[in-house]
């Protein structure tokens, strides 16, 4: 009876060690960006315990069961990781490379956080102003027109109230600018002129400007100011 009940126990671990357990050998290459072998790479499988080596020649080998899995790589003298995934569905020997490309996995990730930033952030909507403001800038625009339109007129024809004179006091106000000018022996600057005369800068200028269009004064620059030449 002793016989038959070490028997019995003993059967089982004969026949695992006689029958091992199915298992296949995940082997390959691994490549950097230059298409040429690369070296000194960690290579690392989530079996269950992990497996990890350091690859000197730029080759890996795993035995695992069958089963879906990741593999890690990093690259001492690059700085490149990446991952592959892999799945065994038999029993045997495979032959995988893997290619250490640069970037991709951290492009993903950072297409991921910008996309996750930009649906929690909500977009800053600005603030509805309404007509008012549209309006008000379209009214002070036509105002000042039409003050332009009003005003003009009145500072071609010499009627403005800021040179204090009218239409009908041009004649006698160039006759008091050429006498001056004759006075002063028909050469003066624009500056004393404007001290001489009971007017304004700008009343001043048109004055001038006037005797220059019918050619009774030369105007000449000189520095800053301008020198009035008698014709």
């Amino acid at each position: 009876m002793r016989f038959l009940l070490t028997l019995a126990f003993c059967l089982p671990l004969l026949a695992a060690l006689a029958f091992p357990a199915s298992a296949a050998t995940l082997h390959g290459t691994i490549y950097g960006p230059d298409l040429a072998v690369a070296t000194e790479v960690l290579v690392t499988i989530d079996t269950r315990p992990m497996q990890r080596i350091l690859s000197l020649d730029g080759n890996y080998s795993f035995d695992v069961p069958q089963g879906n899995y990741t593999i890690s790589l990093f690259s001492a003298k690059t700085n490149i990781s990446t991952t592959e995934q892999v799945s065994v569905v038999q029993d045997g020997s495979f032959a995988f490379d893997i290619f250490l490309l640069p970037g991709l996995e951290e492009d993903e990730r950072l297409y991921q956080d910008i996309s996750a930033d930009f649906a929690q952030t909500p977009a800053n909507p600005q603030p509805d102003m309404g007509p008012g403001p549209l309006l008000a800038a379209v009214f002070v625009a036509a105002l000042v027109a039409i003050i332009a339109f009003l005003t003009w007129p009145s500072l071609r024809d010499g009627k403005c109230s800021a040179f204090g004179e009218g239409r009908d006091h041009v004649p006698e106000s160039i006759d008091a600018v050429l006498a001056i000018l004759k006075k002063e022996g028909g050469r003066m600057t624009q500056k004393e002129l404007r001290k001489r005369l009971p007017y304004g800068e700008a009343k001043v200028s048109l004055l001038v400007a006037e005797l220059e269009a019918k050619g009774k004064v030369e105007k000449l620059r000189k520095g800053r100011g301008n020198i009035l030449v008698l014709k």
